[in-house]
């Protein structure tokens, strides 16, 4: 059960797994656990109809066996094996899905079986029941087809087919011989002179973690002659007088055998029932990433920071390094750029580092470097924070009254988040522009008095100069995030200059302004908050970045 990419895994289409490579699943049929090769498995089986609810979605393995079909009267066919369905790497959605399982096929007294019931998951991952027992009729289609049972005359007939790779075709008859029916692993097989067919072998499969043998066809009956045996897996013998057949067992998805004739006859039997089980990965690295790098936490969930009892791996980057991956798989990612400063003097704040909340990443097996932006100093843009192809951006500067000290001649820089618009009397002060997707833009200055704009923020944008004409504005506030376990507001915005009220710092880390005298505050480190703007003193720095990589290990 391995996968390099989800893009492979059946029915995926362009979906990924909200928590790991392989789906996980919080209820559902009977659940058993094995470890193999350091490798741990949980394993739903459902011997009857029900409901397999996924918590997240992912990659399984599936084993869909149908219904087996009913033995035939005196002299008939065997029933065939239901259709067996194999299937790795399987992908399922995040939702309560239906699970079907095929009952066995009946029969007609002492005529002809019926066809065993189609098994599946939802209406996609199907594998249709095995073919009735023909009785003076050629063998019916079926997951594997049943033998054909021709009685006194007639004849001869073939054996029913068996549906596409699921299964195989039955045996024909003769006068007095019925034909064995189809298994998963080979075909029935046909009579020939006194002697019935013998049932088509079933398939062995190693799902639960022991080889068991299922959807083997049944045999074919006989008069005066020799039965068939039923076909390894579960399948029936035939019989050769009046006593009729054995059903086979349930949850095998086996053909019964054909009834024998000696002065009366007899009923052949019903066929067994299907089985779906399902297999996904819980434990050991194949589970999903294998990493080192940066400080590592666990924590396990209770459903509001991931997915309930679930344990997680936290790599936390508060400074640059590399991760080393030695398993590949998904991640949660939160990447986020150094913030701006603000600058010497009636400044904005600065603006908060771009904000990335990627989801699902793919990591491959590889030692991938991690790049986190340092805090602009007073004047500068932050610096950016970089990890595989993507670029997070850093929080703009707060712009100020002295072109020299800027950049962008007064205005707050374009960044992540924009840094708060400056002072100078007569030039209009707005603020800088953010990147849509990573921040918001820096508030406006007030060109006529002293106020200046606060930073932006991740999830709002700095607020311009007021209420009053001499108040600064507040830097934008942050986002809060659970991605360690605990919900964490970063990448609020500095506060802006104001000769009256300085701007407050945005929730998440940003520095408050200051007045005319005194210092601003520095962004919080590795929030990749926006430093304060301040007056005649010393603007706040911002704060560092940080990257944060999550996955399930449980």
């Amino acid at each position: 059960m391995t996968i390099s990419k989800l893009s492979t895994a059946l029915g995926a289409g362009s979906q990924i797994p909200t928590a790991g490579r392989f789906a996980q699943i919080s209820s559902g049929g009977t659940r058993t656990t094995y470890t193999d090769g350091g490798v741990t498995y949980e394993v739903r089986s459902f011997t009857a109809s029900g409901s397999l609810v996924v918590q997240s979605s992912g990659v399984v393995d599936v084993l869909v066996v149908g219904g087996g079909g009913g033995g035939s009267g005196p002299m008939g066919g065997g029933g065939g094996a239901g259709g067996h369905l194999y299937a790795t790497s399987v992908y399922l959605s995040a939702a309560t899905h239906t699970v079907t399982v095929g009952a066995g096929g009946s029969v007609f007294g002492t005529s002809g079986g019926f066809a065993g019931g189609a098994s599946g998951i939802g209406t996609t991952i199907t594998a249709v029941g095995g073919g009735g027992a023909g009785y003076f009729s050629p063998g019916r289609f079926g997951g594997s087809g049943s033998g054909a049972g021709v009685g006194f005359s007639g004849g001869p007939y073939a054996g029913g087919s068996g549906y596409l790779t699921t299964g195989n075709s039955g045996g024909g008859a003769i006068v007095s011989q019925g034909g064995g029916g189809g298994g998963a692993g080979s075909a029935g097989v046909t009579a020939v002179g006194s002697v019935a067919g013998n049932g088509g072998a079933g398939l062995a499969n190693s799902i639960t973690g022991s080889s068991v043998t299922r959807a083997g066809g049944g045999g074919g009956g006989s008069r005066g002659g020799t039965a068939g045996t039923g076909g390894s897996g579960g399948g029936t013998d035939g019989t050769n007088n009046d006593t009729g057949t054995a059903s086979a067992a349930a949850n095998t998805g086996s053909g019964a055998g054909g009834s024998g004739y000696s002065s009366g006859g007899a009923a052949g039997g019903a066929g067994g029932s299907g089985i779906v089980i399902v297999r996904t990965i819980i434990g050991g690295s194949a589970a999903g990433v294998a990493a080192s790098g940066g400080t590592e936490t666990t924590y396990v969930a209770d459903g509001s920071n991931g997915v309930a009892g679930k344990t997680y791996k936290v790599h936390s980057f508060t400074a640059s390094g590399s991760l080393s991956v030695a398993a590949a798989g998904f991640a949660d990612v939160l990447a986020i750029g150094g913030g701006g400063a603000g600058s010497s003097n009636l400044s904005g704040g600065g603006g908060a580092g771009g904000y990335l909340d990627l989801g699902q990443i793919y990591f491959t097996a590889a030692a991938h470097t991690i790049t986190v932006g340092a805090g602009g100093a007073i004047n500068n843009n932050g610096n950016a924070t970089r990890l595989l192809n993507y670029y997070v951006l850093p929080g703009g500067t707060g712009g100020s009254n002295t072109a020299a000290n800027h950049p962008n001649d007064y205005l707050g820089s374009l960044c992540g988040s924009g840094g708060g618009g400056g002072v100078l009397n007569g030039t209009n002060q707005n603020g800088g522009l953010g990147l849509s997707g990573q921040g918001f833009n820096g508030g406006n200055g007030n060109p006529q008095d002293f106020a200046a704009g606060g930073g932006g923020g991740a999830s709002a944008a700095g607020d311009n100069f007021g209420p009053g004409a001499r108040d600064g504005g507040d830097g934008g506030d942050g986002i809060a995030s659970s991605i360690t376990g605990s919900s964490v507001y970063r990448a609020g915005g500095g506060g802006g200059y104001g000769a009256t009220s300085f701007g407050i710092g945005g929730l998440g880390g940003g520095g408050n302004g200051a007045l005319s005298s005194g210092n601003a505050v520095n962004g919080t480190a590795n929030t990749g908050s926006g430093g304060g703007g301040a007056g005649n003193d010393t603007s706040g720095n911002g704060g560092s970045g940080i990257v944060i990589i999550r996955y399930p290990i449980d």
